[in-house]
C-alpha cells in the first residue's frame, strides 16, 4: 500500500487523508485556500464527478503545489516521488526534515530501505534524483562540495599526483574562508607546472601531462 504526505507552505507535514492527496483537500479545502463551492466548481468546469481522477484533479493538485505545498507519494519497493513548485532554499530544507523524520518512523510508516530512490520534479520543469533517502537530508552539502570532488578524481589519476590533493583542500578552504570572512581574495586563476587547462575552481584540471615539477604556483587574475 502506498504512503501519502503532505507538506504544508509553513512546513506542516501530515499523512493524507482518505487514501490520497485529493481527498485530503476535497475534505479540508479551507487549509489549501479553496471553498468546497469552488472545488465543485472546477470539476463541473470539466464535467467531471467530485472525486473523480480528471483534469479537475491535475488542476487542483497543481495549484496546491503552485503555491508552496510539497505533495509526497511513497511507491513501496520501487522511490519515493515528490512534487514541488520551486527548488527554493526553504523547499529544501523542508524535503531535509520529511528525509529524517520518515527515516525515524514518523508519520505511522519507517522507511528501513536505506537505498530507496527519491525522485523530485518541479511543475516550473526541472528533476533531481537521490538515490537513497539519506541523499536528501544531506541535500545541499553534496551539491557544494561536487565541484571539489571533481577536480580532486583528476589529482588521483596517477598515484604520485595524490600528495596534491591536502594542498588542493587547503586552497579550497582558503577559498571559502575568503569568501565567508569578506577579509580578503580567495586565489583563483591557472594551475601551472603541471600542464593543465582552466577548471570552474581553480582553473585548471589535469590533461595527464605531468611535469617533473610538483610545486601548485597560483596565476592570480587581475
Amino acid at each position: 500500500m502506498s504512503t501519502g504526505l503532505w507538506i504544508s507552505p509553513s512546513g506542516q507535514m501530515f499523512a493524507v487523508e482518505g487514501g490520497n492527496h485529493m481527498s485530503t483537500v476535497s475534505r479540508n479545502p479551507s487549509k489549501f485556500g479553496y471553498t468546497s463551492a469552488e472545488i465543485d466548481a472546477i470539476y463541473q468546469k470539466y464535467h467531471e464527478r467530485r472525486g473523480t481522477e480528471g483534469k479537475a484533479r491535475e488542476e487542483i493538485l497543481k495549484h496546491c503545489v503552485s503555491m508552496g505545498w510539497v505533495r509526497i507519494r511513497h511507491y513501496p519497493n520501487m522511490y519515493w516521488s515528490i512534487s514541488i513548485g520551486d527548488m527554493t532554499g526553504r523547499v529544501k530544507e523542508m524535503l531535509k526534515e520529511w528525509a529524517y523524520r520518515v527515516a525515524h518512523g514518523e508519520f505511522g510508516y519507517h522507511e528501513s530501505d536505506k537505498y530507496m530512490p527519491v525522485k523530485i520534479s518541479s511543475i516550473h520543469g526541472g528533476d533531481w534524483s537521490y538515490d537513497k533517502l539519506e541523499d536528501v537530508q544531506y541535500m545541499g552539502m553534496l551539491e557544494k562540495s561536487q565541484y571539489r570532488l571533481q577536480w580532486l578524481e583528476h589529482a588521483y589519476l596517477a598515484d604520485d599526483w595524490k600528495p596534491l590533493a591536502d594542498q588542493v583542500l587547503e586552497m579550497t578552504a582558503a577559498c571559502a574562508a575568503a569568501a565567508v570572512g569578506g577579509g580578503g581574495t580567495a586565489p583563483t586563476g591557472g594551475i601551472s607546472d603541471l600542464g593543465v587547462i582552466p577548471s570552474p575552481i581553480f582553473g585548471g584540471v589535469f590533461t595527464g601531462k605531468k611535469r617533473k615539477k610538483k610545486r601548485i604556483v597560483i596565476d592570480p587574475k587581475p
